[in-house]
């Protein structure tokens, strides 16, 4: 493929999976998610006390596991 050829993608980040715990088959997860109508992030975590909160991704990033 020459260089004319090659076309250009944005890869945008919406959401990810997190894993809290120290093997897959157990422990607990929750999400991170990009709310486009509030145009903020939220993080559900069904065992937190408040379920869902708002944040940056450089916060939840540095204290979850993608």
């Amino acid at each position: 493929m020459s260089d004319g050829e090659r076309k250009r993608y944005r890869l945008e980040f919406y959401s990810t999976v997190c894993h809290r715990g120290q093997y897959v088959h157990s422990g607990h997860y929750v999400s991170i998610i990009w709310d486009r109508q509030l145009s903020q992030w939220l993080h559900f975590d069904d065992i937190a006390g408040e379920k869902i909160t708002s944040s940056t991704p450089e916060y939840l990033l540095a204290n979850e596991t993608p």
